[in-house]
């Protein structure tokens, strides 16, 4: 495993084996199955291991595999820094993309440490689910200057051990010889079981915080430490009893352990005793439980009658249809269809009466169980007082302890305490036969239950109100059904004797009457005769309506029937959920019975061991009256023997005292826990009484029900009675209606006549109107035209102006704004600088704080080590004197170890605090770089809206630059008009001339199609402006609404960098650079239009100077 190297240089490479263990994927997405990871390394990118596929169970996969894998690592001697070795952990399904769940990346070189041999949690990337993979990675070999050095001090620990053991053991050789080996071994393995438990318990404490830092190196290295320094223990413990069995007083010694074995039973039983308080408790709240259902069945039952009261609302228009459909007589199949309805009620109530009796049944029996369950925990209160008494008798034997006769009879005593221990256990076990009886009836009536609610839904309905109301309640209603079911079957039975009567005698009367006839319809089933004037019809009439009112009564008493039922089966849905709950209560009740059964055997196990030392017991007293009779033959000889047994008298009197400051603590724990019983009977009285409580308000809710019920057939009879007040209503409507009907009609005839009218004197006035406009719009438009020329003129001058002045305003606007942005971007770019400063010393530091942490840390573990091993040590020589002087210095010396230890443990709090402040300031420092990146992004976002201001102010320039040369048009334009006069005025004065006349004119004829088309030019330049004046005004007002809406721009805007500022600002270079080209090519063509309106000017002066010399 270990390769040494000699003769490294400066950056030679050493070989790491790491093992990668435990693998488990922590809250797994649903629909991935089937898993596997693989290990790939990122410097060579293949898979170097994969493990084999695992299931998906409650969001977790785990994987047994285990993977090794060796690395050769150099490392800089000044720097002190290992290459990064980085392996990717895959966890996927298959080989497709689609199929890897997510992938995370471990560095080998950051676990070459042995003593960290930890589980890492490792959240995947590329994993939206929030899966998380744990790993185990430990350093199998490791090569490092700390191992090395903790594994001296560990071999020196050995060796002292060694040292020691072999002296102790030297020394035990010597008396083994003349001791029997079977009193040694008894005495030595208690006294070493009493100083082991304690000691692990120790070492329990003080390694509870580094569990998760100390690899299974360390922890065998330890292990095997401990094992050499109990054995060394152990053979002092033997040498001790060999000395002490040559002076004569081992028998002494004996005693005291078995006293002490006494104690430790006692503790035994009193833990049994608080595991019993802690399952009352767990009853006690498995019973508040019970309650919170039982107050939700109460809220069901208060919500069923609110859902009765909305039923009666909505019933309340289902009547009317109802008394429509409830009309038919000559169905006779429906009244046999309501003697299967009476029928099946009948055998639901035999049903009901059987369910009654089996949940009374039940009752009792459950009643029985609790009484007693109160009665075993009578039981056990009568034996905590028994043990408190046999208690109290030890304690006055030991006061009058003065022989060694006691010895036998407290001997004898535990003897008799033995028995009652299994007497009582016998008394337990019977308990729990009783126990397992009752559970087992439950199940049964369970099974029972289940059974009868899959063949009738209807019964567990009926049990659960039967468990409510008393059996008189359910005779009386049972009774009150019957004479209603009777009184149904005389009704039904006179009813088909009415109607085959009635039938007969309408056959008859129809052979008579010829002229009458007979109507029979199928749907509604109602006989009608035409002849009213007969007598007979009127008493065919009158049955008729008899009868009608007795089936609405029938079809009522049907409905009644049928909410019963409904009710019973909602009842049902109630009992299937109790059903539910009596079976948790079985798996509890099951559950105590298996750790009723735990602590039986222990008891059993406690038993035989208790009996093991009564023999050793009983064997060492026959040893001690043997020596005891030699003893009386040589007193004068031995009497330093006698004084040695008085001072081991006096320790077994101190011993004693110990004992009963210990009863005494078992007492108050006794007095406790049957405080703690008392509360508990009261509260199970207290639940009894909200039982009680609850069974009555759900009595009172059914009575509710019920007056419900009587309440909406009240209201069924006020339905129909206004059902005839309201036929007589639509009747008197039906009327009105027609006659409203013929003055609609009347009105309608004449609407049409005045609408013909109307639309001829609309067409005449449209006609008017139409010429009116027509005329109007010409006079309009003349007058428009002429204003405009003027506004036009008006507004341009006023413009050309305004902007001028603006244009000055935004070109400093610009230039202040660009240099504002240079000097930001400085001190964004100075601050970010700093801040990076900052952070980077900010991580040094924490780095610095974690390395001074973990030494501390490590130098912590290795004292506590060392603390340890010199307890062991101080223990060892307590076991080896057992002297007087030397038991009180090693308590001395022992309460000095425990306060160091305080102490250590103290500081290793105080380190512990300060780790945790450090990491707060480091989620502090985290918390001002989010921040310091959302100003960041914040700021870089004003520059982004600050570029966008500028490109308005471009396009604003550009305008400007547009509404110039419109303006210089308009001038030159006026200039060509002005000429034209003069030209004119300068034609009329010359109009008596008619030589030369051709060449002007065809100058001016070309003068005049150029000014059209400057004309033209003109307009397109006006109609430019126009559209960049409304843009502009749409891209003010969307600013202006920006700023108004837009709060401070938040994380998330586009990012510009410098790149792409002087990309933009080279782009705007280039634009002006064409403008002022286009703005030359213009001036130029202006220069050359006016030159040649010059020379028009002065072709035209020419032929008046000309003219006036010939007519002088």
């Amino acid at each position: 495993m270990f390769r040494l190297h000699k003769n490294r240089q400066a950056n030679s490479k050493e070989k790491y084996d790491f093992k990668l263990s435990n693998f488990k994927a922590i809250q797994v997405p649903k629909g991935w199955d089937k898993l596997f990871v693989s290990v790939t390394s990122e410097q060579t990118g293949k898979t170097i291991v994969r493990t084999s596929k695992g299931s998906v169970r409650n969001g977790s996969c785990q994987w047994s595999e285990s993977i090794s894998e060796s690395i050769s690592v150099s490392q800089d001697e000044p720097s002190k820094e290992f290459e990064d070795f980085n392996y990717k952990l895959v966890v996927a399904m298959g080989s497709s993309r689609s199929s890897i769940l997510g992938e995370a990346m471990i560095n080998l070189t950051d676990y070459t440490d042995p003593k960290t041999s930890s589980a890492v949690l490792l959240p995947l990337n590329k994993c939206n689910h929030g899966t998380i993979l744990q790993v185990k990675i430990q350093c199998v070999t490791p090569i490092s200057k700390v191992r090395s050095r903790r594994i001296k001090q560990t071999n020196s620990l050995k060796d002292d051990l060694k040292k020691e053991g072999h002296d102790s053991d030297s020394c035990s050789d010597i008396t083994d010889s003349q001791v029997s080996g079977s009193i040694g071994s008894s005495s030595g393995a208690d006294l070493y079981s009493s100083f082991h438990s304690g000691d692990a318990s120790s070492t329990e404490a003080s390694y509870s915080a580094s569990d998760s830092h100390i690899g299974n190196d360390s922890s065998e290295a330890y292990d095997s430490v401990e094992s050499d320094a109990t054995k060394n223990n152990y053979n002092d413990i033997r040498r001790q009893d060999s000395v002490c069995s040559q002076n004569s007083g081992s028998a002494e010694t004996t005693t005291t352990e078995e006293l002490r074995a006494e104690a430790r039973m006692w503790e035994s039983n009193a833990r049994k005793l608080m595991a019993d308080l802690d399952q009352l408790k767990k009853e006690f709240s498995d019973q508040s439980e019970n309650q919170k259902s039982l107050h939700a069945a109460l809220s069901a039952a208060t919500a069923e009658c609110d859902g009765l009261r909305k039923e009666l609302e909505e019933l309340k228009p289902m009547t009317e249809k109802s008394t429509q459909r409830q009309t038919s007589i000559a169905d006779l199949s429906y009244q046999d269809g309501e003697t299967k309805i009476l029928d099946e009620l009948k055998d639901e109530l035999k049903f009901q009466k059987e369910s009654n009796a089996d949940l009374a049944l039940q009752l009792k029996r459950s009643q029985e169980s609790n009484i007693e369950l109160v009665s075993v925990l009578k039981e056990l209160e009568e034996i905590n007082e028994n043990q408190k008494l046999e208690i109290e008798e030890l304690l006055k034997q030991q006061r009058n302890y003065d022989d060694y006769e006691n010895i036998n009879q407290e001997n004898k005593k535990l003897m008799l305490q033995l028995e009652h221990v299994k007497e009582s256990e016998q008394n337990l076990q019977l308990k729990i036969e009783v126990l397992e009886r009752n559970l087992e009836e439950t199940k049964l009536d369970l099974q029972k239950c289940e059974v009868s609610n899959q063949r009738f839904p209807q019964g567990t309905d009926g049990e659960y109100d039967s468990t409510l109301h008393s059996e008189e309640n359910l005779v009386e209603d049972i009774e009150r059904l019957k004479e209603k079911v009777q009184e149904l079957e005389k009704d039904c039975n006179e009813l088909t004797e009415e109607n085959m009567n009635l039938l007969y005698k309408l056959k008859q009367a129809n052979n008579d009457s010829k002229g009458g006839e007979l109507a029979l319809n199928s749907t509604a089933g109602e006989l009608l005769i035409e002849n009213n004037d007969d007598p007979f019809s009127k008493n065919v009439d009158s049955r008729e309506i008899e009868l009608e009112v007795k089936v609405e009564e029938l079809s009522r008493e049907l409905t009644e029937k049928k909410m019963e039922i409904e009710e019973l089966e909602h009842n049902i849905l109630s009992k299937d959920d109790e059903i539910k709950i009596l079976e948790d209560l079985h798996n509890k009740l099951q559950a105590e019975y298996s750790g009723l059964q735990k602590e039986k055997n222990q008891m059993e196990e406690q038993m035989e061991v208790i009996h093991g030392e009564s023999d050793i017991s009983a064997r060492s007293l026959n040893d001690l009256r043997n020596e005891v009779n030699t003893l009386s033959n040589s007193v004068d000889l031995h009497i330093s023997a006698n004084k040695i047994l008085e001072s081991k008298y006096s320790e077994l009197q101190c011993e004693k005292q110990e004992l009963e400051l210990h009863i005494s603590q078992i007492e108050q724990k006794s007095t406790q826990l049957s405080e703690s019983i008392s509360v508990l009977e009261s509260q199970l009285k207290y639940m009894t009484d909200e039982k009680e409580s609850i069974r009555l308000e759900l009595e009172n809710f059914k009575s509710e029900a019920v007056a419900l019920q009587d309440e909406v057939d009240r209201q069924r009879l006020e339905i129909e009675t206004e059902s005839v007040d309201l036929k007589q209503m639509l009747n008197d409507l039906q009327n009105k209606y027609a006659e409203a009907q013929d003055k609609c009609e009347y009105l309608q005839r004449e609407k049409t006549n005045l609408e013909a009218a109307a639309e001829h004197l609309s067409e005449e006035r449209n006609f008017l109107r139409e010429s009116n406009g027509e005329l109007k719009k010409k006079n309009f438009e003349l007058h428009e035209d002429y204003f405009r020329l003027e506004s036009k003129l008006k507004e341009s001058l006023e413009r050309s102006a305004h902007y001028f002045i603006r244009v000055d305003d935004l070109e400093d606007n610009l230039f202040l704004g660009l240099e504002d942005l240079t000097s930001k971007e400085r001190f964004l770019s100075s601050e970010l600088d700093s801040i990076v400063e900052e952070n980077i010393k900010y991580k040094e530091k924490c780095s610095l704080i974690e390395s001074l942490y973990n030494e501390t840390y490590l130098e912590k573990t290795t004292e506590v080590q060392e603390l340890q091993a010199a307890v062991v040590h101080l223990t060892m020589e307590l076991s080896a004197t057992r002297n007087d002087l030397n038991v009180m210095e090693s308590n001395e010396q022992l309460l000095a170890l425990i306060s160091e230890l305080s102490v250590s443990k103290k500081n290793q709090e105080k380190l512990m605090a300060d780790h945790e402040e450090l990491l707060k300031q480091l989620e502090n420092h985290k918390s001002l770089e989010v921040k310091l990146k959302n100003s960041v992004d914040d700021l870089e976002l004003k520059l982004s809206f600050s570029e966008k201001e500028r490109k308005q102010h471009e396009e604003e320039l550009t305008y400007l630059k547009r509404l110039e040369r419109s303006q210089f048009l308009e001038a030159e334009l006026k200039r060509l008009k002005e000429e034209k006069q003069i030209q004119r005025e300068s034609s009329i004065d010359d109009s008596g001339c008619d030589i030369d006349v051709e060449g002007p004119n065809v100058a001016e004829a070309e003068s005049i199609e150029r000014i059209q088309l400057l004309e033209k030019e003109l307009a397109e330049v006006l109609e430019a402006n126009k559209k960049y004046e409304d843009q502009l005004s749409r891209v003010i007002q969307d600013d202006q609404n920006n700023n108004e809406n837009s709060p401070i721009p938040t994380v998330g805007g586009d990012v510009m960098t410098k790149e792409g500022y002087e990309s933009i600002n080279s782009a705007l270079e280039e634009e002006l650079r064409d403008l002022r080209e286009r703005y030359f090519h213009m001036s130029l063509k202006y220069a050359e239009v006016e030159q040649e309106r010059e020379e028009l000017v002065l072709k035209l002066r020419a032929p008046k100077s000309t003219g006036r010399s010939w007519f002088s």
